[in-house]
């Protein structure tokens, strides 16, 4: 989704300002500001992965791939988690 076609976080709705930024999930692509995007996954698996980082991605993708089991291993809290027992509050 193009950022100049956006003026409110997909999620939440708020709109966006000069202190509220736009932030893009890296799976579905959607637009959230930064408290409804605040769940990172590590991308793959393997030494190329381990050197890319986190993604950044949105409540509703965390959720959908933590059920699934896929390495879904940091939050927005920095806190680790492997299963949707462990998804954010």
């Amino acid at each position: 989704m193009p950022d100049h076609l956006c003026k409110h976080c997909y999620s939440c709705e708020v709109p966006f300002t000069l202190l509220r930024r736009k932030h893009h999930c890296r799976l579905c692509g959607m637009i959230f500001c930064s408290s409804c995007s605040a769940y990172f996954m590590k991308p793959g698996g393997g030494e190329e992965s381990r050197r890319q980082g986190t993604m950044r991605t949105c409540k509703m993708c965390y959720e959908h791939l933590s059920e699934r089991g896929l390495d879904v291993v940091v939050r927005g809290d920095g806190t680790a988690g492997t299963t949707a027992a462990r998804t954010p509050p």
